[in-house]
């Protein structure tokens, strides 16, 4: 498979819970982020190219309304090693600049070292 990331990815030590902005849903956990894309794992298959405006709960230490809202579309989806979960790959589309400022302090204080 190509990799086609302009931007390395960079694991998460803290699991943020996702749900949808919509419905209310837990759709599942970030494993990697970039301002570009992420990583979910959940237990349900997303549908490839549907589009969600998702909320990303964020930790206390990053000053905010406590979520991060992003518009994202579902790129691929495949069954995780874990019975019964799904990991989907998740394009996120244009920040503004409050919530880039946001997911770069998240980024910052929670990526796993190398």
């Amino acid at each position: 498979m190509i990799n086609r990331r302009k931007i390395d990815r960079k694991y998460l030590t803290y699991f943020a819970r996702v749900t949808n902005r919509r419905t209310g849903l837990l759709m599942g956990y970030l494993v990697d982020l970039t301002p570009e894309g992420a990583l979910l794992i959940g237990d349900r298959e997303l549908e490839i190219s549907t589009l969600y405006t998702l909320q990303i709960d964020l930790p206390d230490e990053i000053p905010s309304d406590r979520y991060l809202e992003i518009d994202a579309q579902v790129v691929w989806t495949k069954p995780d090693t874990e019975p019964n979960f799904f990991r989907t790959g998740l394009k996120i589309f244009p920040l503004d600049n409050v919530d880039r400022q946001h997911l770069e302090e998240l980024l910052s204080l929670y990526s796993a070292k190398k």
